[in-house]
């Protein structure tokens, strides 16, 4: 029933008007990739690195927000046993097969390979603290806690190492396009020195203006030494 909902709350999206064909419905959704530009074959960043770059995470429970790029957030599809279970059997729900849909949990599953990349050095501890993961948290039952992660792990570990079953990006490549190019300009070196100069002046305001204020004398010192060289010289001639 969970999977049949995820394709039928399509109607939200797709005011004022729907499209007239099941098939049309996709297409709406989901962003296109801008004409002339290569779809993405894979899906390359990480979590980690999203937020490395000033980006938020933010957990969604709507299955078609996966990956949206809203403002500054990255929507992301909060992960439990329940919800794996509802992507790994997307495939046989025909509402979404009859919209195109049917890889779309997969997608999703792929998706997750390259966002909580290496994360299960550490018992994927850090999604968990940001809500990629919905893990139950009994104490009185550590073992279900631990079940769900031993679920999600194999099944992300699974995804993320079997090239043999790899779902590119296809509905999400728009999303993926569009986080990607954002990456890319965040990336420059100047957005990356202006970024680095806010971070340390909000982390260490009383350095960083020491910092400044010694520039500024040392910029004086020199000016006034190139000052009296040429006055020296315009002397001597």
């Amino acid at each position: 029933m969970n999977g049949l909902l995820c394709a039928t709350n399509l109607s939200i999206f797709l005011e004022p008007a729907p499209p007239p064909t099941f098939t049309g419905a996709a297409s709406v959704i989901f962003p296109p990739v801008p004409e002339g530009v290569t779809k993405p074959e894979r899906f390359a960043f990480s979590a980690r690195e999203l937020v490395e770059e000033d980006f938020l995470i933010k957990p969604t429970s709507m299955l078609l927000d996966h990956l949206k790029l809203d403002g500054n957030a990255v929507r992301v599809y909060a992960l439990s046993a329940a919800e794996i279970r509802l992507l790994y059997s997307y495939h046989q729900n025909k509402v979404a097969s009859a919209i195109g849909m049917g890889n779309y949990g997969r997608e999703i599953m792929q998706s997750y390979g390259a966002l909580v990349n290496e994360e299960f050095h550490d018992k994927y501890q850090w999604p968990i603290e940001r809500g990629m993961f919905n893990i139950r948290n009994e104490p009185r039952v550590q073992h279900v806690r631990d079940d769900d992660l031993t679920v999600i792990s194999l099944i992300i570990e699974d995804q993320h190492k079997n090239a043999r079953t790899y779902y590119p990006p296809n509905h999400l490549a728009g999303w993926v396009h569009i986080i990607e190019a954002e990456l890319r300009r965040r990336r420059r070196w100047y957005r990356r020195l202006l970024r680095d100069i806010r971070k340390q002046k909000r982390a260490q305001p009383w350095v960083f203006w020491g910092t400044v204020l010694a520039l500024f004398f040392g910029s004086c010192s020199v000016i006034q030494t190139i000052t009296s060289v040429w006055s020296l010289a315009i002397a001597l001639s």
